[in-house]
């Protein structure tokens, strides 16, 4: 494990309040890590682990809700932010991202999601030849869920993913799956 070798603790924390704006729901959240991560057995040097997040949700109206995430950070791949690849060139990758989402609720048993993402890796020193390194990645994303009773849920959702890699050709691909969730 990267981080045990180090012999400090990761810390992180997100604090979020709701309040109520022109009437409907609002919900805010901020949070961050901090902490270091061991590049290899055979090298001493710690790099450090950081990311500062914000997260915003909005009922717009009683069936329609809009929500947002970004963050910001540097070797998070363990937190899967940025680039799979934390460290590059024995510096921290930095990555930054977020995605946004709208809900629409017809019924109280049908939602509708749409939505959109990115990592984008902005290191400089994003060179190295290993596949796992990206300079973004891009997702779409369609889906619906139905509450078929009290605790079981179906979804079927569709992806579309679009990655820059650092240095090979760029890879897209489209995924429909479907989901069964039992709560309980």
């Amino acid at each position: 494990d990267e981080q045990a070798h180090t012999g400090k603790p990761v810390a992180g924390t997100f604090h979020s309040f709701e309040k109520t704006l022109f009437g409907k729901p609002l919900f805010i959240g901020a949070g961050g890590l901090f902490g270091q991560s061991d590049l290899s057995s055979t090298n001493s040097k710690d790099t450090d682990v950081w990311a500062a997040t914000l997260a915003v949700k909005y009922k717009i109206t009683q069936n329609i809700a809009l929500q947002a995430e970004g963050y910001s950070g540097a070797n998070i791949a363990a937190f899967r932010g940025g680039s799979p690849t934390g460290v590059d060139h024995n510096k921290s990758v930095r990555a930054r991202g977020g995605y946004v989402q709208l809900t629409l609720d017809p019924t109280a048993k049908l939602q509708f999601n749409a939505g959109a993402g990115i990592d984008d890796v902005y290191t400089d020193s994003v060179s190295t030849g290993t596949s796992a390194v990206w300079d973004y990645n891009y997702a779409y994303f369609v889906n619906a869920k139905y509450q078929i009773a009290k605790n079981l849920t179906w979804g079927l959702e569709y992806q579309q993913f679009e990655t820059e890699y650092a240095n090979q050709n760029s890879g897209d691909v489209q995924r429909i799956q479907s989901s069964l969730l039992y709560n309980f």
